[in-house]
């Protein structure tokens, strides 16, 4: 039945490893890489540590951002993006996106009612190769409140070590746990 459905357009299908994902069309040719990865955000950060709330891209709306995904620990909020490797390249999806956060802080922090600019971080998990990553963070002049990680090693970390494991790049070009944050 599957098979039948990609043949009419109603499904799409894409080789992930051994098994064939199937996923409904989108303008995006690699929505069914971006869910996943969003899905792996989803269950890697929230096994690793308790929090408060998780915020769903609905939750977003009418602000002039919207994550993927969206962790509240008490007054600090971890917001994260997942982009493709055809996000990444020339940057300017992210770059973009890093603006409007940047634009749009104080949306942000009254709607979550975070009284600190310094309590939002945004983490961007890309798949591309983490040195990619770091020299797309040592090119550019970034605003403290972003990290960046690359998606194989993101997934690398054991499940519910995600926040306390270094893979998280700051705009020093370091790696840091997101936990002592």
């Amino acid at each position: 039945m599957l098979p039948r459905l990609v043949r009419n357009k109603k499904l799409v299908s894409k080789q992930v490893g051994k098994k064939l994902v199937y996923a409904v069309p989108s303008h995006k040719n690699e929505s069914v890489i971006h869910g996943l990865g969003c899905t792996q955000m989803l269950i890697r950060i929230s096994k690793s540590t308790p929090h408060d709330m998780v915020y769903l891209v609905g939750n977003f709306r009418g602000i002039g951002s919207i994550p993927d995904v969206g962790f509240q620990y008490g007054e600090k909020l971890l917001l994260c993006e997942f982009s493709t490797e055809n996000n990444f390249e020339g940057a300017k999806i992210i770059k973009t996106k890093m603006t409007k956060y940047i634009q749009n802080l104080d949306k942000i922090l009254e709607r979550f009612k975070v009284y600190k600019a310094k309590s939002v971080i945004v983490l961007f998990v890309i798949d591309v190769s983490r040195e990619r990553v770091l020299n797309f963070v040592k090119r550019n002049n970034l605003n403290g409140m972003f990290y960046f990680t690359d998606y194989e090693t993101f997934k690398s970390v054991s499940i519910g070590t995600q926040l306390s494991a270094p893979i998280y790049i700051w705009i020093d070009g370091e790696s840091y746990p997101l936990k002592k944050c």
